[in-house]
């Protein structure tokens, strides 16, 4: 086969062309995937270059002849793996192709043109050397079908870390969410942000400077997801093990609930009050919502819940969640007149937790073939002794009138 062509990279480059003046040349091993079109089909095809033997191609099936024929042609740049009929992909593959290339075959002879460009935009992130961070909101790709031409993508968390340069690796794909949300979660803070359309905009290549808490313009505090127009925001609650999670600002609310539920048609009434449920209710809700996020979103056990409640690395030694004085904190038998509230009316505890005492009391973490699991917190209508931050009773998992604080590891 002869190739003509060459393959633009990202400001300006070229990352493969077939002469090294205009860009680097071709490398052993490095491999096209082509798509011929026929009159009512396509054949898939490959091409494989040697320094030494240069193109090899195959395609399946039996390939037309004649001139200016149409064809797509595409390029992985640091694929997990290449096959015949399958191309694993990863955040950090780079993906180059034309719709609109073209090929004459003659006589045996096959001759391709085409020139090819970024198929999504890439960002990077740049911080201090070995910063970890973990990156949500952005859609990738996975698999690249050749029998099929086609691509499968997912949305997940990606994990990257600073190199010695100042940066992270790229990511390329597109924005998971209309409203071009991400989120960045670091070791000891969540941040998230509204981006301009531009900035995943093939063939953009771009950066940003990851936020902390001495510079975070244009981010919010929080891992914020919207969902249907409501709000999920968590926090990131360091210190208590090797491995970061986050809570809920609040506990689930009525309307948090009614977003995720796709039998629920209406916001609901109290849609700022907690939802409450059995401990099987909240496990298929935490199901639904990570299936609808490609998040792992989980039930708290009870010493994470704790650790969180009394305030993390943070804590003051308070009784209560944020304070001595329960009422400053939780609505209870005392000041609740005998009802849930709205979440956020009271003071936060020391991470910015709301309601860790009293209104709903939460659900912790029990195996599955316990017929009982730790409720945690106290409740609207319970005295002062039962909602500090170590109170705890065991309640059968049937039990209806329990909330939930959603929990989270990247």
């Amino acid at each position: 086969m002869i190739f003509n062509g060459e393959i633009s990279g990202y400001d300006n480059t070229t990352l493969r062309s077939e002469t090294a003046r205009s860009g680097e040349s071709w490398k052993d091993g490095d491999r096209l995937y082509i798509c011929f079109h026929t009159d009512n089909s396509f054949l898939t095809g490959g091409a494989t270059y040697s320094s030494t033997e240069g193109w090899s191609v195959s395609w399946d099936g039996d390939l037309p002849e004649g001139e200016d024929l149409t064809c797509e042609v595409r390029y992985f740049d640091g694929p997990s793996f290449v096959g015949d009929f399958h191309v694993s992909l990863n955040p950090e593959t780079g993906i180059y192709e034309t719709l609109t290339g073209t090929y004459t075959h003659r006589d045996g002879s096959l001759t391709v043109n085409a020139y090819l460009n970024p198929k999504l935009a890439r960002i990077r992130f740049t911080g201090k050397k070995d910063d970890q961070i973990y990156v949500y909101g952005i859609t990738t790709n996975t698999i690249f079908a050749p029998q099929v031409n086609s691509y499968s993508t997912t949305m997940q968390i990606v994990p990257l870390t600073v190199d010695r340069t100042g940066s992270t690796p790229y990511i390329y794909g597109t924005f998971a969410y209309e409203d071009n949300r991400i989120c960045i979660i670091g070791s000891d803070f969540a941040y998230s942000r509204v981006c301009k359309a531009e900035v995943l905009e093939a063939p953009v290549s771009g950066y940003m400077k990851i936020p902390s808490p001495e510079s975070h313009n244009n981010w919010r505090n929080g891992f914020i997801l919207n969902i249907e127009g409501v709000e999920f925001k968590l926090l990131p609650v360091p210190g208590y093990s090797d491995e970061l999670f986050l809570l809920g600002e609040t506990e689930t609310t009525e309307e948090q609930y009614a977003a995720i539920d796709e039998e629920a048609t209406t916001i609901p009434a109290d849609a700022k009050k907690p939802q409450t449920g059995t401990y099987y209710f909240w496990e298929t809700f935490v199901s639904k919502l990570n299936n609808r996020t490609s998040l792992k979103s989980y039930v708290p056990d009870s010493g994470e819940w704790t650790y969180a409640a009394r305030g993390g690395a943070l804590s003051q030694g308070y009784t209560y969640a944020g304070s001595n004085i329960p009422g400053n904190v939780a609505w209870y038998e005392a000041n609740s007149g005998g009802h849930l509230h709205d979440v956020k009316q009271l003071s936060p505890n020391e991470l910015g937790f709301y309601d860790m005492s009293g209104n709903a009391p939460e659900w912790t973490y029990q195996a599955y073939y316990y017929s009982d699991a730790n409720v945690y917190g106290g409740a609207y209508n319970q005295t002062e002794g039962y909602i500090t931050v170590s109170s705890s009773s065991v309640w059968t998992k049937n039990t209806k009138n329990v909330g939930l604080r959603i929990a989270l590891r990247p």
